[in-house]
């Protein structure tokens, strides 16, 4: 979420864009000609979006983009084989404490900007308060059998400090200002339209989606036809 961590983001997709350049087309084969079009339309589009707030909308969202939902995805495909694996995931966790911190400042700029997840999605977004009943917990109930219950009790414990000092305390710290300041102050409106520039996040993520240049209402126009086309056949 942090500005240098967007700045990366553009360099890289500047260097891409730098380095297509200097790839003769003509020198391409059918295939490879499609990739070089592909990979140019991707980064440009990369830096179109990074010019627009999305990240000051999209962490209190359950879908991509969302902090519980990337961590839910986290906590999922982390693997799980053996003892090295736990203690990899108590170390990949421990990293999401500041991570957690910082969406809370990103939220805040973004509130201070007119920039809210519509108030319907935020207000269930707030974690919960068993750390047992959590997402997070999913690792102490699916131990392999490879592990032993001494190692299985050890990390359990572990774990439980893991998240009892560092992590739920995060989480709470973000949940109270979800409630306490970022609720009563989101919008009750939807879509991107009601937005400080929402008119321009929203015909981008028409065209990212559709990868075309027709606007929404355009799109719109064209789906009510296809309806009527497909119920008269």
């Amino acid at each position: 979420f942090s500005d240098e961590h967007r700045e990366r983001q553009r360099a890289f997709q500047r260097w891409v864009l730098k380095e297509l350049e200097g790839i003769p087309q003509s020198e391409l084969g059918p295939s490879e000609r499609l990739t070089h079009q592909l990979l140019a339309w991707r980064a440009g589009t990369s830096l179109d979006g990074l010019s627009m707030p999305f990240y000051q909308h999209t962490a209190f969202i359950h879908l991509n983009g969302g902090l519980a939902f990337g961590l839910v995805q986290v906590v999922n495909r982390q693997p799980m084989r053996n003892e090295a694996d736990y203690r990899a995931w108590f170390r990949r966790l421990q990293r999401y404490v500041p991570f957690i911190d910082d969406v809370g400042r990103v939220m805040r700029e973004g509130a201070a900007a007119g920039i809210t997840t519509p108030r319907v999605i935020a207000e269930d977004a707030l974690a919960p308060e068993d750390m047992t009943k959590s997402s997070l917990w999913r690792p102490m109930s699916s131990f392999p059998a490879s592990i032993d219950a001494a190692t299985r009790a050890s990390l359990e414990g572990e774990y439980r400090k893991l998240l009892a000092a560092e992590v739920f305390p995060a989480i709470r710290r973000l949940s109270a200002y979800a409630r306490n300041e970022y609720i009563p102050k989101a919008r009750t409106t939807d879509g991107f339209s009601a937005l400080p520039g929402g008119e321009r996040m929203y015909r981008f993520a028409a065209r990212y989606e559709t990868t075309t240049d027709l606007t929404p209402d355009e799109i719109h126009e064209l789906g009510l036809k296809e309806v009527k086309r497909i119920q008269a056949s």
